[in-house]
This record gives structure tokens, sequence and C-alpha cells, in this order.
């Protein structure tokens, strides 16, 4: 079993709840990380699971919540750690980025961190020495994340680019284990998950979901991210059951990854607004959507698929800013095919 920082303290088998403190803030707030922690009865591996990298992204939180309130305690082997939010500040701010004074203010491009260095890099510091640290090979840690306030939908997961083969392998069906029809080979740099590969821990990066959604499309995902976190847990033995494995999964890396920004910003117009639109092979020269001036009514982008590729993230119809990533397609002439 792994032994990060919080479970040195936290041995009874059952639901515990635990508060990190990071620093205090310039308003006065002791700032500090939340962490739960559901302990079974039998000896076993860690499960960590991570959300809220970034603040504007809220699918994370339900399936976090939902797959902590499914575990039952006395018939699991080993533990499963959470952390909800790991960015509390820019959650605060409904934002990507912490409210830093400056340097680098992306949470998920921060790891390490330092002890003593910004606020983005103690609160990195802080994640890695209580759930991190400590995680080995037979051990999982899974950032999850979403569409942020930016409209975005997405279900796929992620790997990091510059694993060592010999950990890549477990890593590939880990991926393949939480059962999307989609495996980026991305890269990572900066990121808790290349951090936790560096030490030899296999980790999964998952995208799910995203912001403000309607509840039908919220409960689909939330049921997605829960049903692929419980296949990761089988996977490792924590819980009984058989991991998900689709008959047919594609992997395409960053070489092969292209995506469809608006050159001008407007109203964006989605011809791909829908949950069902995702993984979908779409065509060279399809139209994906168009961008409207909402003071003039005229079009003044088309934004088209430039070559044929699988759909891995869209976006519902909204106002975009020249440059926003809007539409990605995994180009099919590229993608491996698993089965």
């Amino acid at each position: 079993m792994g032994k990060i920082s919080v479970l040195n303290e936290y041995r009874d088998v059952g639901r515990s709840v635990v508060s990190v403190p990071i620093t205090e803030t310039s308003s006065g707030h002791r700032l500090a990380a939340t962490i739960h922690i559901v302990r079974g009865k039998h000896d076993g591996p860690t499960m960590v699971v991570a959300g809220g990298m970034h603040g504007d992204e809220f699918g994370s939180f339900p399936v976090i919540r939902n797959f902590l309130d499914s575990l039952v305690p006395e018939n699991m082997k080993g533990t499963v750690v959470a952390l909800p939010v790991a960015n509390p500040l820019a959650l605060g701010m409904m934002s990507r980025f912490t409210p830093d004074m400056h340097g680098n203010t992306d949470l998920h491009a921060a790891f390490p961190g330092a002890e003593k260095g910004t606020l983005t890099q103690k609160i990195a510091a802080a994640i890695d020495a209580s759930i991190i640290d400590g995680l080995t090979a037979d051990d999982l840690f899974v950032d999850i994340h979403s569409g942020g306030a930016g409209g975005r939908l997405q279900f796929r997961v992620d790997y990091d680019n510059k694993l060592k083969e010999d950990l890549k392998s477990r890593v590939v069906e880990l991926c393949r284990a939480f059962g999307t029809y989609l495996i980026h080979e991305n890269n990572l740099a900066g990121t808790s998950s290349r951090l936790a590969n560096s030490r030899g821990v296999p980790t999964v990066n998952v995208e799910v979901g995203g912001s403000y959604l309607d509840e039908p499309a919220e409960a689909e995902f939330t049921e997605k991210g829960v049903r692929g976190l419980h296949s990761l847990a089988s996977f490792i033995g924590i819980v009984d059951g058989t991991p998900l494995y689709r008959p047919e999964q594609w992997v395409y890396d960053t070489a092969n990854r292209i995506e469809v920004n608006p050159k001008a910003g407007g109203y964006l117009v989605s011809r791909k607004p829908d949950i069902t639109d995702l993984d979908q092979l779409i065509a060279r020269g399809t139209l994906l959507g168009e961008v409207v001036n909402p003071y003039t009514l005229e079009v003044v982008d088309q934004l088209t698929a430039p070559v044929d590729g699988f759909l891995f993230f869209t976006r519902r119809s909204g106002i975009v800013e020249a440059g926003a990533k809007v539409y990605g397609l995994a180009q099919h002439s590229g993608a491996v095919c698993l089965r």
C-alpha cells in the first residue's frame, strides 16, 4: 500500500475528512486542502482521485462525490483518497488560474511546486506532500478535468507522452479500462500526472463533461465518470468487478491532435453541440460551426473540419473570442485502433 502522508494518522476502516493547511492568504483566511479518505476493511493499494485543478471545471465534482458515495469500506481492499478541489482560490473566482501576484498561475502546470514559492507553487507542493509523494507502482493517481466556463464538452482519457516504456504499458491498460472511446497521448508537462509518473506511479488523466450543463447531460457524464472510476478501482483490486474494455478504442498523439478555432470573436452557432457528437468520425469539410458578429449579425467565420477525424472535444453555442478552443479532432489517418 502506498504510504502517502494523509494516511499516516487515519488508519480506521471507514470514512474520514482531513484538512491539510497550505498557507494564509492576504484576506486573513487559512488556505487548506480538503481531502476525503475511504479506507477498506482489507489491505490493498491506494487510489488517489484529484479534481478541480482548474476552478472553472465543475464536471469533476459530481463524479467524485457520487464515486465516494458508492464505495462500501467493508467490501474494499485498500484505500481511496479524493481531493475534490485542488485549487480552492481558483474555484472561488470561477477561474482556471490562481489569483497569484506573479509567475505561473496555472496549477495544472505548476508541479512539483515549492513549499517556499508562489501561492500556486505552495498549493502544488502541499498536494504532492499530502496525496502523491509515497505512492508506489501498485497504486494509482487519477487527475479529473472537464470542460470549463468556455462551454466545451469532452469525454476521453490522456496519458503522458514522456512515459518510460516500463510504465507505459500499464498506464495504457488503465486508460483503456476507464472505458472511453478515445485515448490521447498528450504533453502533460508540469502536471501532477507527470510528477507521479516520474516516480513510477501509474496515472490516468480524465476529461469528462463540462460546466453549466443541463441535467440530462450532467447526469450522463457523471454516470460515465463514476463507472470509469469503478472500473479503475476494480483494475487495481480495490473493489470487486470487471474492468471496462470497449471492443474498439483509438489512441492518438499530439501530432494528430487537430484544433479548429475561430479566427474572429463573436457568437458561435455550434453545429456539433451535443454529447452524442463526441467520438463521431467527422468527414473533412464538414461544417462544425459558424461565428456571427453580434453587432452586424453577419457570419464572420466558418469552422470546418480540415481532416477526417474523431471529434474529441466540442462546444455548445455561445460567445467566443478569436483563438478560443472550440473543436478538437483526432486525425483518423494518424490514430491507432486498439482491440
